[in-house]
């Protein structure tokens, strides 16, 4: 009987052995299972994070190039803008202002002419031979007219004479 039970008991632990080991070995076959698309997985992703990281190198270099035309550009701006405030001012000195000069209703280029001209023989003091050779390139009034308004105030006389030795003859005299 002893023998009976010893191999019964046998068999109970070797068929609850042989369960376990099913078990233990269906869950590492799993794991394993799980463990490789883990790995398929990272070097999937690894291989994204490669392309991302080249991707963004090259743009890195795309926007430093980019950057540095960008640079260029802006500087070339404010040489530009240098040059066109000089011209500007240019212009701006080697005009003539005269003021107190009374407006005229409907003024035109030709009457402003004829006012410079004016001033050359009165305020300067200029041969009217020599007033009437000195060429004037423009002459018009500056600032918002007051013809309409029924003020006093006279606008400034802008005129421009060429070639500019005359210009500066004037302007000395």
């Amino acid at each position: 009987m002893l023998d009976v039970q010893q191999k019964a008991f046998q068999a109970c632990l070797q068929s609850f052995v042989e369960a376990n080991n099913k078990r233990v070995d269906k869950m590492v076959r799993e794991h394993a299972r799980y463990v490789a698309d883990l790995r398929l997985s990272l070097q999937y992703t690894q291989r994204e994070l490669d392309e991302m990281k080249m991707t963004i190198h090259s743009q890195s270099d795309g926007l430093s190039n980019t950057t540095r035309d960008v640079e260029q550009v802006t500087c070339a701006q404010r040489e530009m803008e240098h040059g066109i405030d000089y011209v500007e001012n240019q212009t701006r000195r080697n005009n003539l202002r005269i003021d107190g000069v009374a407006e005229i209703a409907a003024e035109n280029w030709a009457d402003a002419e004829a006012i410079v001209r004016k001033s050359f023989t009165t305020a300067l003091k200029l041969p009217e031979a020599q007033a009437n050779a000195i060429r004037i390139e423009r002459a018009h009034r500056t600032g918002p007219s007051s013809t309409g308004r029924g003020s006093s105030r006279t606008r400034i006389e802008t005129a421009s004479c060429k070639p500019l030795a005359r210009r500066n003859r004037v302007a000395s005299s």
